[in-house]
């Protein structure tokens, strides 16, 4: 005697004579699986692209702040090349804001013994809701 459990075609017993074309409920969960997945990949993609383009947009803003204080360096006369109260004293200031593209930026110049350091930060924004 055959069991009638077993299935010919899915989900069918054999002494039915019915035919199936639907899914069982593992193939759905399964699928459904796969397909969240993909989705969550596509997403966490996408949000890395953003972020990647972001960041690539502060670097240059950051790199063109660097090198407008060192064109502004080049300027002026060697007496005055050095940071208001530093060391060597100077009229260059040694932290200054400065807003470009709705971002707020802080530029630190430091002056050693034979380089220049500057350091562009970028403030954290504050949302104007």
């Amino acid at each position: 005697m055959m069991p009638t459990w077993k299935r010919v075609q899915r989900g069918c017993p054999i002494d039915s004579g019915m035919t199936s074309n639907g899914f069982t409920l593992i193939e759905v969960v399964i699928a459904s699986f796969i397909l969240g997945t993909i989705v969550v990949g596509i997403f966490s993609l996408m949000t890395l692209t953003l972020k990647a383009s972001h960041d690539g947009q502060r670097r240059i803003v950051a790199t063109g702040l660097a090198n407008e204080k060192m064109e502004m360096i080049r300027n002026l006369p060697y007496a005055s090349v050095g940071t208001v109260g530093g060391i060597p004293a100077g009229s260059i200031a040694q932290t200054e804001q400065v807003d470009r593209n709705s971002q707020t930026y802080t530029v630190t110049t430091i002056f050693g013994i034979l380089t220049i350091h500057m350091m562009v930060r970028q403030r954290a924004a504050r949302s104007t809701q």
